[in-house]
């Protein structure tokens, strides 16, 4: 390290002084550079003959090269005569224009036919008054100053021998006294390590020269004190020795312990692979059997049934809107309520019997040993009785109802599967025909499911393929008799079946969930149409579409609606969205924050069906509707029944209390229309002034006057 230091320092003074030689030789040459143009020439530049002699003088004087640049770079006056007038282009860093552009002195070098060996040049500022530094550049003064950096090499030449040699001088001693003193320590060494072999072949009491104050003294020491340590270990080993036997005895409780441990691990293990079992054939929530075991029970009772001769009966049990109640007080609310379905229908049975839980909110049972099929209708009524009891979920009381479908053996299917298929078939007959009732299966019924398929896989390509229609209903003003509104209804036109009522389709879109992307382009065909109305200048009208239940929930309606709105043009107030009351009263306190969502952007909102939901007068008040339409179920026997008579007048009334719009639905006749028109009723719609009829018919409804309506001819 010594002589690397050495060497280092050396070769740092040399590059020092060759530093110092280049920078000294610099300076001079400036200096001369400066003095070339002395201050009382004055405009040096335009004095060229003056300024050539000089160069010429300290060219004859000194032997160096000298020349003057302008602005320009082009030779002004040059010891080299040949090149006056020519561009200067020899210094490549472009040096010469930077130090007349910034006044700063720069060194370069040139190379060149005239300098094969590069020459050290510097250039200086020529000023127009040399004597003055602030007067404007006009050129630069460039001095080669090689003849003065090789005159001071020579003379520091024997200064950097000198240095060169006592620093080889210092490296030699440093060297030779560092390999005195590695022997030296090599050799205590070489002790420790025979040290190290002794104890490494058993002996004992071994010790090493342990004198002077450093690293290798310390070294010994320690080597020392480990050898009296590993003497006294060896002692202790032997002490060990006697001690190891009482452990072994130690050892030899803990592994009994260890082994009982084991056989309670092995129990758990056993509880854990029962439960595993369990769970593969029970239902973890309500403890019925599963699917998986149902079948093989199932099976084991036609087996039975076949050798008996007796019948079996299977019911497939569905609980209504249970979708509803998972979604309104959440899953943990849904689960106590599947627990409390579970207990009851197995209260209906009896022990030959079984029930098990498919999944989600469907249970089946199996009915053995049954003589006549009546006792199968028994249990079935038994079981919407006991479902349709009340129950409290979260300190409020609700009812729930079921649909049940019910195939016998051998009746209905002759194995597992084709009375599970019948008996589904017949629960969505059941669902069909008004929820919470039971339905036997019948050929019927496989047929008519086979044509609900087939109107499902037809609804799902019938917007590919443009076979939906809209017509639309007019809505009549009771006091003017003019057409002030429609209603979109939606009509399917199958390419085989012909027009498909909406009573058929329409509910299978919302079971699907067909319905969504249905309900978007009816609004949006719905508003498209009412813009092409207003271009053609008819009277302006508004236009009712109709939200399904599913719809409602749809998290995307309101930006749906906002889309449609903006893409089409149509006016917010133009567009009227119709609720049935019954969707309105499922969830009440969401059901408003849709509402007031509607009414932000300025669309009119109905209740449609009204009086059919069971709506009080404190939760109507909450909804921020503008229209009720009076379910048309309380029109068709208004001229004759009183019921229905005092039914449609309280509805009035209470509309035109809360400042409402009532419209009635279903008039057909001219008794039902002076009814309404004594009771000021504001809007009708039904058959007795138009059919839903297409958008072209719509037209000439809209362009006739309001004189040919026959409302008019009812009041005249």
């Amino acid at each position: 390290l010594v002589a690397l230091a050495i060497a280092g320092f050396v070769a740092w003074a040399l590059a020092m002084d060759q530093q110092s030689i280049e920078r000294a030789a610099q300076l001079e040459a400036e200096h001369v550079a400066r003095t070339l143009v002395p201050p009382g020439m004055g405009d040096a530049i335009h004095k060229s003959q003056a300024l050539q002699a000089l160069i010429d003088r300290v060219h004859a004087d000194f032997s160096r090269d000298a020349f003057v640049v302008d602005l320009h770079k082009i030779t002004i006056a040059d010891a080299e005569h040949a090149d006056i007038g020519k561009i200067f282009n020899q210094d490549l860093g472009d040096e010469i224009a930077r130090t007349m552009a910034d006044g700063q002195p720069r060194a370069f070098r040139e190379q060149s036919l005239q300098y094969p060996e590069p020459a050290m040049q510097v250039a200086v500022p020529l000023y127009s008054d040399p004597g003055d530094p602030r007067s404007p550049i006009v050129g630069a003064v460039v001095l080669e100053y090689t003849p003065i950096y090789r005159a001071l090499r020579a003379a520091e030449r024997g200064e950097m021998l000198a240095i060169a040699v006592g620093g080889l001088v210092c490296i030699l001693f440093s060297t030779l006294f560092g390999w005195k003193v590695a022997a030296r320590l090599a050799g205590r060494i070489k002790a420790l390590q025979r040290g190290v072999a002794a104890i490494d072949a058993g002996q004992s009491g071994v010790q090493v020269s342990a004198c002077g104050k450093d690293e290798v003294a310390s070294l010994a020491g320690a080597f020392n004190r480990m050898a009296a340590e590993l003497d006294r270990s060896h002692a202790a080993l032997r002490e060990h020795g006697e001690q190891l036997e009482h452990r072994v005895e130690q050892r030899t409780l803990e592994l009994s312990q260890a082994n009982a441990l084991l056989a309670q691990e092995a129990r758990e293990r056993q509880l854990a692979a029962q439960r595993i079992e369990f769970l593969a054939y029970y239902d973890g929530l309500t403890g019925l059997p599963n699917r998986t075991l149902f079948a093989r029970l199932l099976e084991q009772g036609i087996s039975q049934a076949k050798r008996s001769g007796k019948r079996l009966a299977l019911l497939f049990v569905d609980l209504d809107r249970f979708k509803q109640i998972n979604d309104t007080l959440g899953h943990d609310a849904g689960d106590q309520l599947l627990e409390q379905v579970a207990q009851r229908l197995k209260a209906c049975l009896r022990e030959s019997d079984a029930v098990a839980r498919l999944g989600g909110d469907e249970f089946v049972v199996m009915l053995t040993e049954l003589g006549e099929e009546s006792r199968a209708a028994t249990v079935a009524e038994k079981v919407l009785g006991a479902v349709s009891r009340g129950v409290t979920l979260n300190a409020m009381e609700f009812r729930i109802t079921a649909s049940v479908g019910i195939s016998t053996y051998p009746d209905h299917g002759t194995d597992e599967s084709e009375l599970m298929k019948h008996a589904d078939i017949a629960m969505y007959r059941a669902k069909e025909d008004g929820r919470n009732l039971f339905r036997f299966y019948n050929a019927q019924l496989n047929t008519s499911s086979l044509e609900r398929l087939a109107l499902e896989s037809s609804l799902r390509r019938a917007l590919e393929r443009n076979e939906l229609r809209l017509h639309y209903q007019p809505k009549v003003d009771s006091k003017q008799g003019a057409v002030i509104g429609v209603e979109a209804l939606l009509r399917w036109q199958h390419p085989d079946l012909g027009v498909v009522p909406p009573a058929k389709f329409i509910p299978i879109a919302e079971e699907t969930g067909l319905i969504v992307p249905i309900g978007e382009w009816v609004l949006r065909a719905a508003c498209e149409q009412h813009v092409r109305w207003y271009q053609a200048g008819l009277p302006p009208v508004s236009v009712a579409v109709n939200l399904s239940p599913r719809q409602f929930g749809d998290e995307l309606l309101l930006e749906t609606v906002e889309s449609v709105l903006t893409e089409t043009g149509m006016e917010p107030a133009r567009l009227q969205l119709e609720i049935t009351e019954s969707t309105l009263m499922q969830n009440p306190k969401s059901a408003v924050a849709t509402l007031m969502a509607f009414k932000k952007i300025g669309v009119r909102l109905a209740i449609d069906d009204f009086g059919t939901g069971y709506s009080s007068l404190a939760s109507l008040k909450l909804f921020p509707v503008d229209t009720i339409k009076v379910d048309r179920s309380f029109i068709r026997d208004l001229a004759h029944d009183t019921d229905d008579q005092g039914i449609v007048d309280a509805i009035i009334a209470m509309g035109r209390a809360l400042g409402l719009t009532v419209v009635a639905e279903g008039v057909e006749t001219r008794e039902q229309v002076e009814f309404l028109g004594a009771h000021q009723c504001d809007q009708f719609q039904g058959f007795y002034f138009s059919k839903p009829v297409p958008a072209s018919e719509l037209a000439e409804l809209l362009g006739r006057p309001a004189s040919a309506s026959p409302l008019v001819a009812a009041l005249c």
